[in-house]
C-alpha cells in the first residue's frame, strides 16, 4: 500500500467538509446525525487514527446520515421494502 501524504488527506477532508456543508441544512438532522456517528464510532472506531481522520470519517458518517434522513422525510422510505439488486 503506497503512503498517503497529509496533503492528500487535507484535500480528502477538504472535500467531505464541504459536502457535509451541502447537506447539513436542516439543524435537527444535523443533531441527529452527529449523535448517531458519535455512537458509532466510540462503538466502533479506530481510535488510533490521526484526529484529522477520525473528523474525516465521521463527518463522512454524519452525510450518510443526513442523507438518509432527507430521503426518509421525502418519501424515500418506501424502497425499504424492496429487495436490493444484486450485483
Amino acid at each position: 500500500m503506497t503512503a498517503v501524504s497529509e496533503d492528500e488527506i487535507n484535500n480528502w477532508d477538504q472535500a467531505i467538509v464541504n459536502l457535509h456543508a451541502t447537506v447539513a441544512t436542516e439543524p435537527a438532522d444535523e443533531r441527529a446525525a452527529r449523535e448517531a456517528a458519535a455512537n458509532l464510532w466510540s462503538e466502533f472506531g479506530y481510535r488510533d487514527a490521526p484526529a484529522d481522520v477520525v473528523r474525516m470519517l465521521v463527518h463522512a458518517i454524519e452525510i450518510g446520515y443526513i442523507t438518509a434522513l432527507r430521503d426518509l422525510r421525502n418519501g424515500g422510505g418506501d424502497r425499504l421494502t424492496e429487495p436490493l439488486p444484486r450485483d
